[in-house]
């Protein structure tokens, strides 16, 4: 059903221009739809989205989206040279503590920030080799979309893709 369809975060703002704002702004990122809602929509990465709408306040105390990056100490840096001010966490039952703003656990890293509304963003460094896991994602999905995007079977090619490239 799912298996194949695409997710992407859709996050509550209260002042929609002022979010619209520090996304563009700070975050970088670029507007690819507004609508009447009012809402709007952010490319981000080369397949994926973020969507915001305004609406009454609402409180979420947990992360809302994460953005995964291949360099989590440069991406902060540049962030905070922007003003985005880091969480400082210290949860021992989840194993995260942050120094700086920053947490290692099990080889990746994180962090996380708030935006202008409240939400709890992320950055996610993975362990792995940064470029691996851009290349059996487009691996794969080159792969599913050649035979025609097969509903149910995006995982085999996600494997299949990995096993190739790790033979390589």
């Amino acid at each position: 059903m799912l298996a194949s369809a695409d997710v992407y975060p859709t996050l509550p703002v209260v002042d929609i221009k002022r979010a619209k704002q520090f996304y563009k702004e700070k975050l970088g990122l670029k507007v690819i739809m507004e609508d009447a809602s009012p809402g709007v929509a952010f490319q981000v990465g080369r397949y994926s989205m973020l969507y915001l709408y305004q609406r009454g306040h609402t409180k979420a105390d947990h992360t809302v989206a994460s953005f995964r990056v291949d360099d989590l100490e440069a991406e902060v840096r540049a962030l905070k040279d922007k003003g985005v001010k880091f969480e400082e966490y210290d949860i021992p039952q989840m194993g995260i503590k942050t120094k700086e703003g920053i947490a290692t656990m099990n080889g990746s890293k994180a962090a996380w920030f708030k935006d202008t509304e409240g939400n709890i963003l992320g950055l996610m460094q993975m362990a792995m080799v940064p470029d691996f896991y851009e290349q059996v994602r487009q691996l794969a999905y080159d792969m599913w979309n050649k035979e025609g995007r097969p509903a149910g079977k995006d995982w085999e090619y996600w494997f299949h893709a990995e096993e190739t490239l790790t033979k390589r």
